[in-house]
C-alpha cells in the first residue's frame, strides 16, 4: 500500500514536469509563431514600400517622357511655322516686287 501511493506521487510529480514542460514548449511555439509573423509582416511592408517606390519611378520617368516628347512636338511645329513663315514672307515680297513693275511700266505707259 505504502509503495502503491508512492508510485502515486512520482506518477503525480511525473505529470506535473510534463505538464510544466507542455506548457513551456507551447509558450516557447506561440513565441516562435509570432516572431516568425512578425518577420513576415516586416518582410511584406518592406517588399510594399520596395514596390510604390517603384511605381513612383516608373510614373516619374513616364511623366519625364511625355514631356520631352510635347516638348519636340512643340519644336517640331515651331520650325514647321517658322520655315512656312518665311517661305510665305518671300512669296509676299515677290509678289510685291511683280505688283512695283506692273506699276512701273503702267505709269511709263500712261507717259
Amino acid at each position: 500500500s505504502s509503495e502503491a501511493s508512492r508510485l502515486a506521487a512520482e506518477l503525480q510529480k511525473e505529470r506535473s514536469r510534463a505538464e510544466r514542460r507542455h506548457r513551456a514548449l507551447k509558450k516557447a511555439s506561440e513565441t516562435v509563431r509570432a516572431a516568425r509573423q512578425e518577420d513576415i509582416e516586416a518582410a511584406v511592408r518592406a517588399e510594399r514600400a520596395r514596390c510604390e517606390e517603384e511605381i513612383h519611378q516608373l510614373r516619374q520617368a513616364a511623366e519625364s517622357d511625355v514631356r520631352a516628347s510635347r516638348e519636340a512636338a512643340e519644336a517640331q511645329a515651331r520650325n514647321a511655322l517658322e520655315s512656312m513663315a518665311a517661305a510665305h514672307a518671300v512669296e509676299v515680297e515677290g509678289l510685291r516686287a511683280a505688283a512695283r513693275e506692273r506699276s512701273a511700266l503702267h505709269a511709263s505707259r500712261l507717259r
